[in-house]
């Protein structure tokens, strides 16, 4: 595994040579939260391709802002919108404790290579700001949901 996140580490600093700042970390947080969801969800693609959805906003610049209980809140509506929700339905979750809510939205699916794809959005609030996430996620021939970006 370390040498995995050696390498991803090396490949993901060398492609972001033209990029700016907050795509890099859009990108690293990405690649990061990944990592660690899968570490968490029990080396599971699902909660690696979860990680990676909040990795990407996280690497937007708030993830320190965002505390246990968020993360828990947006993992939960990413695995019910993913597993069992139509195009364009809403899951909005908030947190009591900080007062931090947010949604997340499939956007379209399609199939691509015989595996089911989704195109999401996922927004958070923070302080009346507004953070958002965009990307794809599809199934892998296990059934287990992988980000492609």
């Amino acid at each position: 595994m370390r040498n995995f996140i050696v390498i991803l580490s090396v490949i993901t600093l060398t492609g972001c040579a033209g990029m700016s700042k907050q795509d890099q970390g859009v990108i690293a947080g990405a690649g990061l939260g990944a990592v660690v969801g899968s570490q968490i969800g029990g080396g599971s693609i699902v909660g690696g391709f979860v990680g990676a959805i909040v990795g990407s906003v996280i690497g937007s610049n708030i993830g320190q802002q965002l505390d246990d209980r968020d993360r828990l809140i947006i993992e939960k509506e990413h695995r019910y919108a993913f597993e069992n929700s139509p195009d364009t339905s809403i899951h909005r979750w908030r947190n009591p404790d900080n007062g931090h809510y947010g949604e997340i939205t499939p956007k379209r699916s399609y199939t691509e290579n015989h595996h089911l794809c989704r195109e999401y959005e996922t927004v958070i609030y923070i302080d009346g700001h507004r953070h958002i996430g965009h990307g794809v996620a599809c199934r892998n021939h296990r059934g287990e949901w992988e980000v492609r970006n």
